[in-house]
C-alpha cells in the first residue's frame, strides 16, 4: 500500500467523487473536471494525505489489537 499509495489515494478519491459529486468541495480542486483530478498536483498532494492519514489509523487500530492480545494471553497463563 505505502509503495503505490498516491496513485491509490487517486483512483479512491476520484471513485468517491464520481459517485457523490457534491462532496468534490475542497476548495483547490472543487472547479477541476473529474477526468482532470488524476494529473492535478494538489489533488496528488490531497490523496497523498488521505492515504497516510488510513494508513495511520489502521497502524493505531493493529498496535491495539496486538497489545490487547498480548495481554490477554498473559493473564490467560
Amino acid at each position: 500500500m505505502r509503495a503505490h499509495s498516491i496513485n491509490n489515494g487517486v483512483v479512491i478519491l476520484t471513485s468517491y467523487f464520481k459517485k457523490y459529486p457534491q462532496y468534490q468541495v475542497f476548495p483547490a480542486f472543487k472547479d477541476v473536471p473529474l477526468h482532470l483530478l488524476a494529473a492535478n498536483k494538489k489533488f496528488q498532494a490531497h490523496s497523498q494525505n488521505i492515504m497516510n492519514t488510513l494508513r495511520n489509523s489502521i497502524d493505531a487500530m493493529m498496535d491495539f489489537i496486538f497489545d490487547w492480545r498480548k495481554t490477554w494471553q498473559k493473564r490467560s497463563r
